[in-house]
């Protein structure tokens, strides 16, 4: 799957090589404000596994990894794929493709560019199937759902799709051209969006003609109104808000995100950076802290201001591929509108590694405040690693480790309100403070590894 649109974003420079803490489903959850990489792609493992359990989360504007064949997948893949197949039958939206003249036009080009091979992805198709078009800002967008003449031998998907950008009013040829090829990718899923930051921020949302958009504000995102245009949505600099979008399907809410203009628009000024790191525990770098902390932000799936629990250095850190993660380090956590805390820990190596990684980072998910000045925070730093980083509260002197059943597996000593434990089952294992006295002043599990943002996919369900 190719990259095929990179939007520039805040700090983007600082945080390329940054990578995930080996996880099997490769969420790179250390996003910092990086440059936006969208991939217009197939639903993942990882979403096909949780869409057939019931809910998968929603990573607003982040690609998706590697498809499981029809064969493998089961029902769920098949249900999700009448949804797309309904997506592809539905009518044109948008006020341009109401121009039948046009869209034949236009569908012509697009389809002889395709079988030319003039576009970046290369696949036998029979058909161009114009599911949108119109001028938007500055824009004339369009959507294309592409038909092959057989399914793709690799990911099994019977469809391809691309958007289309161009300037308002542009005719159907420049519209048609390589080079106004937004997104392109090699699967069609049942809702589709595009986000394009343009002096301001467009976004549009896409899902079958028997669907409708609600959408609901934050900061509780929780009072639902229908949007007039139906079973699509158009966001603009002066419509453009806070909120979270639902996809409604005979009556059934089928999927539900935060809106995809989020990670574009959340914005911090410095002296909410500066009160972020106001506090935290540990010895707090913070030039470090105030230049790196909003990677915890998850666009409209959190909000208010992240805020900086502990910063320092973390060392001792040991993964089962013999490299260690070491370096200087923030750990930072935000609301989540869905309920409880999401936050990170940023980890930047004090020298790259071989394959021009500067550092690493672990999400997770928590239901009480761990920003309570007798909170314990413990947060497991990856799939592949048994290290598991505690922090502890200003009095604690030692942390214990219990297993399952109670029993001390180990303790360490408390160094600048933290400590590093190496455990068998991390999410098994409960962490116990002690103070001067040896009297237990806090307790905690391992967080739930992973943010968890609340949204849900329903299409690959009955």
């Amino acid at each position: 799957m190719s990259i095929d649109e990179v939007v520039g974003r805040s700090l983007a420079e600082l945080t390329d090589g940054v990578k995930p803490m080996p996880d099997p489903y490769g969420r790179a959850v250390v996003r910092l404000r990086r440059s936006r990489h969208r991939r217009f792609t197939a639903v993942s493992v990882a979403a096909l596994v949780t869409v057939l359990a019931g809910a998968a989360a929603i990573v607003p504007g982040y690609g998706r990894g590697p498809q499981l064949p029809a064969a493998d997948a089961g029902s769920g893949w098949k249900l999700m794929q009448q949804w797309a197949q309904r997506l592809a039958d539905s009518p044109i939206r948008g006020q341009v493709g109401q121009d039948s003249a046009f869209v034949t036009d236009f569908a012509g080009r697009v389809l002889a560019q395709q079988q030319a091979g003039a576009y970046r992805r290369q696949w036998p198709v029979k058909e161009a199937r114009v599911l949108f078009v119109d001028d938007i800002g500055p824009h004339r967008l369009a959507f294309v759902a592409f038909v092959l003449t057989t399914p793709d031998p690799k990911t099994q998907w019977p469809h391809a799709s691309a958007w289309f950008r161009a300037p308002k009013g542009a005719s159907a040829q420049a519209l048609a051209d390589p080079s106004a090829v937004s997104e392109i990718g090699d699967g069609l899923e049942p809702t589709a969006d595009l986000t394009l930051p343009d002096d301001g921020v467009y976004s549009i949302g896409l899902a079958p003609a028997q669907c409708q958009y609600h959408t609901a504000p934050l900061p509780q995102a929780n009072v639902w109104a229908a949007e007039p245009t139906g079973s699509y949505i158009v966001r603009t600099p002066q419509t453009e808000r806070a909120e979270w979008w639902r996809v409604v399907c005979g009556g059934v809410v089928r999927k539900e995100q935060p809106a995809p203009s989020g990670p574009y628009l959340q914005r911090f000024t410095d002296a909410e950076l500066s009160d972020a790191v106001a506090g935290a525990r540990g010895q707090v770098d913070p030039d470090f802290a105030r230049m790196n902390i909003s990677g915890v932000a998850e666009g409209y799936a959190t909000v208010g201001t992240p805020k900086l629990l502990w910063g320092g250095r973390i060392s001792g850190t040991e993964a089962e591929d013999g490299h260690t993660y070491d370096g200087k380090a923030l750990l930072a956590v935000m609301r989540a509108v869905r309920g409880g805390w999401v936050g990170m820990v940023d980890i930047r190596y004090d020298e790259p590694m071989a394959d021009g990684s500067i550092g690493v980072g672990a999400s997770f998910h928590v239901e009480t405040d761990p920003l309570q000045p007798d909170a314990v925070l413990a947060v497991h730093l990856g799939q592949k690693t048994n290290t598991v980083f505690v922090v502890a509260p200003e009095k604690a002197v030692t942390v214990r480790a219990l297993d399952g059943q109670g029993r001390l597996i180990a303790q360490r000593e408390v160094t600048h309100s933290s400590a590093l434990f190496k455990v068998a089952n991390p999410q098994e294992v409960t962490f116990e403070v002690l103070d001067t006295n040896g009297a237990v002043i806090g307790r905690a599990k391992t967080a739930q590894d992973g943010a968890h943002l609340g949204g849900l996919d329903r299409f690959g369900e009955p």
